[in-house]
Order: C-alpha cells, then structure tokens, then sequence
C-alpha cells in the first residue's frame, strides 16, 4: 500500500526524505522504528508498507480512555492505569477475541492486542480481587488517504477513504478502500453515490452480496492493472455457486422485480453470483437490470 504526504521540505536537494513505520514491542513497551522505502515527485514524498495503522481501539472506564493504535499490542497493566484501575488480575473476559484479543505472553504477563477494525460497541470485562470490571472497547476508525489507477492504469490522485470493515452493511455517498482481506457476511447496501477502491493484493467478500439500486451508483477501483489487483466476491465466497438470498442479484437489485442501479467496474477482479433469477451484476429477480459498465478489471457475474 502506498502511504503519501506534501511539503515544501521534500522537494530540498539539500534534505533527505526518511519515513518510518513505528510500533511499539508489548515485552519492553519500546518503540520499533522500521525505515520504508521513499519515492520523491516534487513536494511529494510516497512510501510503500505491507499496512499501517488506519484506526485505533479505545478503552473506556468512567471517563478515563486508553487508545491503543490498530495493529498494536499493549501489557494489560498499562490500559488499567490508564483507566484508573489496579491490583492483580486473576480474569480476563473480551466481546469478541477476533477483533481484539487478552492474552498471558511468554513472561505470563497480560498483553491486549488490536486485530481488526470494527464498527460495533464491543467490551473487556477484568476481574481484579473478585471484582468483575466492564471496560467499554470502541474503534475511532480514520480515513487514509489511498491511491488507485483509471480504466487505463494511468495514476489518480490519492483519495481520502473510509476503510471498509467487516461490521460496515452500508456504504453511503463517500470513498471506501478494501485495504485488509475482509468478510462481510451480511449483504451491503450502497446509499448515493459510492467508489470503492480495491487494494492490491486484498480481498473483499461480501458473501450475501451487495444492494446497488435504482437512482444508486456503485464504482469499483484497482490499484493496478496487473496480477495483484485487489479482488471483489459479491454473493459467493468462491465463485463456485450463490451465498446470495434468494432472488437477489450478486451486485444489483436484493429481491424480487427490485432493479439494479448504476454499477460501474474501471478494476480489479470481480466475481458476482446472483441466486433464482437474480442476476449476478443487474437486477433481482424479474427486476430490470440498471446500467452496468466494465470498462477496466475482470469481471465474472454469474446469474441464479
């Protein structure tokens, strides 16, 4: 992924531009400073990371918060005093472990760690001297800027994206990025007008596809034009056979005679499978089928 910033600096032939990726070790709560290699244009500096923090996790207790940066892994201790509480931990309790985890590391210390993104209101329950504590745990999900390519490969400017996440079912008028492999298992609605980038080398599922309807418009971006286009399911996981409800379109109308509404395909690999009737990218069952146009990427719609 390709991370960028402007400034007067980088275009001084008498400074050296150097971006960093910094973590923090959760043994020794050092910060890690990882060099990433830089391309300069004029005031414009790009650098190229596997991923970056693009969110970050709060715990909160009775006003007092500790925010912990996306991808980071903190010793438990730090978040309770930062909360406000103390003494020796005996149990730890989390809402859901796949998107944040608790954990005794190799010294038998607990550690927190931030796995993924999210949307919903989640909580960590600590037990100190047989008295259970609820922690509330949310997720200030920010926007990056991201870049992708036209239906020719030609580079476009960096746009400001929401980052799509496993909770989001619906995507208003906006920019959204596909910049972890993500699995959506309920359908998506588009509201407005909405461009979705595909990330290179991610994946998004969308396995009880996506609602695109009439006065709708859905467009989805690459990064690139080659083998490691960022990859779109929409009402299948595989492209072997429909996850979509039945009579919905893969991409398009979600029931019966509901028409599909503007969908447009400039990259990436497609993949939409409708189901009884639905068509893989157009309108659900006996529905019209809206304005669709590949101009770029693959694409296989496969109709129920």
């Amino acid at each position: 992924m390709s991370v960028s910033f402007t400034a007067r600096e980088v275009a001084s032939r008498n400074l050296e531009t150097q971006v960093y990726h910094v973590s923090e070790d959760a043994q020794s709560d050092v910060l890690v400073a990882e060099p990433l290699d830089v391309t300069e244009a004029g005031r414009t500096a790009t650098a190229e990371t596997d991923g970056f923090s693009y969110y970050q996790v709060e715990f909160t207790y009775e006003k007092k918060q500790y925010v912990l940066p996306g991808g980071g892994t903190v010793r438990l201790s730090k978040v309770l005093s930062a909360v406000g509480l103390y003494g020796a931990v005996t149990g730890v309790e989390v809402s859901n472990p796949g998107l944040f985890a608790a954990r005794r590391d190799e010294s038998g210390k607990w550690v927190v760690s931030a796995l993924k993104p999210f949307s919903s209101e989640e909580w960590m329950k600590v037990t100190i001297s047989s008295v259970t504590y609820e922690i509330a745990v949310t997720d200030d999900q920010q926007t990056v800027d991201v870049d992708y390519v036209n239906a020719e490969g030609e580079g476009q400017d960096f746009r400001p994206c929401t980052i799509v996440t496993a909770g989001d079912t619906t995507w208003n008028t906006g920019w959204y990025a596909v910049a972890d492999t993500t699995t959506i298992d309920s359908r998506v609605t588009v509201s407005g007008n909405v461009n979705l980038i595909l990330c290179d080398g991610k994946t998004l599922t969308a396995t009880k596809g996506i609602t695109v309807s009439e006065g709708n418009r859905l467009t989805v971006w690459a990064q690139s034009t080659g083998d490691n286009m960022g990859t779109l399911y929409a009402g299948t996981t595989t492209g072997e056979g429909s996850t979509c409800e039945e009579k919905y379109a893969g991409i398009g109308g979600d029931e019966n005679n509901v028409a599909g509404g503007k969908i447009m395909v400039s990259g990436g690999n497609v993949t939409a499978t409708g189901d009884t009737g639905g068509a893989g990218i157009g309108g659900g069952c006996g529905g019209e089928g809206g304005k669709i146009t590949v101009s770029g990427g693959t694409v296989t719609a496969t109709g129920g």
